[in-house]
């Protein structure tokens, strides 16, 4: 039921020919939308004291429906419809009209507008950016200075450079689960554009997970670099420059697919409360079954395959042969001469070498 269509500049003048007032300081659009309510009778024009007339009542939703049918423009509108087409505009009307695409864009012009899109959107987020390296550089100090050059008696320090290792990974997987809420949030933005055939959803995925790198790039570069020269893991004594940008590599990695992994979640989760649930079930097995709070050598038979198909697992082992297989630790093994330290060192934390 249509109270009014017409021009924007003649609204206003509209109501108040029907005996409506709107306030000095109120916005137009609010005072439309309260017109037709209950509270549309506070803009009635009260007529004078001293003239004695009745006091205006206020008109229910037909009043207005049937006031504007009534005005010049309505029955202007209703001329122009009740006047024949031409027949070159019928001919127009009912042509057959064949849609040959079912989006407007190409598959890679719409792939580029989506990371556009989304890289514009993280970067105008200037708060959360300075949140998040706030956070990678604050907890980088902590932890490494909480385990201060602990790798330059790494031979000794073997359970604190594991703690290290561990602690890199937990603290990049929780950041890439605090992601959770933002992306819930714009489930109703693409079901929308979706259904509006704005793009496919591939596209919208991929784009929206190549946007993601650029966080992943600054937690791995912040974040590492800090634990790396501050715990003092292996850069010297065999080993070389090259295993500090392997565990960025490793860390860069981590930060980017944990937050892939719980944007599957995000995505096939109702709810914000029970996905939020999913994730943290989710981060409790990755780290039971990590390798590091339980020695891959005591898991089960019936529980090793959680391990084998754990990728917190599979990083973890990563960081731990690119610092005890650096160089670093060479030296021949008291306990065993045909191998050297550093194998000696995962063979105890129960990781199995060559098979």
């Amino acid at each position: 039921r249509i109270i009014y269509t017409g021009p924007v500049e003649d609204v206003v003048a509209h109501f108040e020919g029907l005996g409506y007032e709107i306030p000095k300081r109120m916005d137009p659009a609010d005072w439309l939308q309260a017109l037709p309510t209950e509270d549309g009778a506070n803009f009635l024009v009260q007529p004078d004291e001293e003239v004695s007339l009745p006091a205006p009542t206020h008109l229910t939703h037909e009043q207005f429906v049937q006031k504007y049918n009534e005005s010049k423009r309505a029955l202007e509108i209703i001329d122009v419809l009740n006047t024949p087409a031409l027949e070159e505009e019928q001919s127009k009307i009912k042509g057959n009209f064949t849609f040959t695409r079912k989006y407007m864009n190409s598959k890679l012009r719409s792939l580029k507008l989506l990371i556009d899109r989304e890289t514009l959107l993280w970067w105008r987020n200037k708060y959360q950016l300075k949140a998040r390296l706030f956070q990678d550089i604050l907890m980088g100090v902590i932890v490494g200075t909480l385990f201060w050059q602990v790798g330059a008696d790494a031979q000794t320090n073997v359970n604190a450079i594991v703690g290290v290792l561990f602690q890199t990974l937990f603290f990049v997987s929780l950041g890439a689960m605090m992601k959770i809420g933002d992306q819930i949030s714009t489930r109703g933005v693409f079901y929308k554009q979706q259904d509006a055939n704005f793009f496919p959803t591939w596209s919208f995925i991929l784009g929206r997970s190549i946007a993601a790198i650029p966080t992943a790039i600054i937690d791995a570069l912040s974040f590492g670099t800090i634990i790396y020269w501050f715990v003092g893991l292996a850069y010297d004594d065999g080993a070389d420059v090259s295993n500090y940008f392997v565990f960025l590599l490793i860390c860069l990695f981590s930060a980017y697919t944990f937050g892939l992994m719980f944007a599957v979640l995000s995505g096939a989760i109702r709810d914000k409360p029970t996905a939020q649930g999913a994730m943290a079930v989710a981060t409790v097995i990755m780290i039971l079954f990590s390798g590091f709070t339980v020695q891959p050598d005591v898991i089960p038979d019936y529980w090793i395959w959680v391990y084998w198909c754990n990728l917190f697992a599979w990083l973890l082992r990563g960081l731990m042969v690119n610092e005890f297989q650096s160089g670093k630790y060479d030296d021949e093994s008291s306990n065993n001469p045909d191998n050297t330290v550093g194998e000696d060192i995962l063979k105890q934390l129960g990781f199995s070498l060559g098979g």
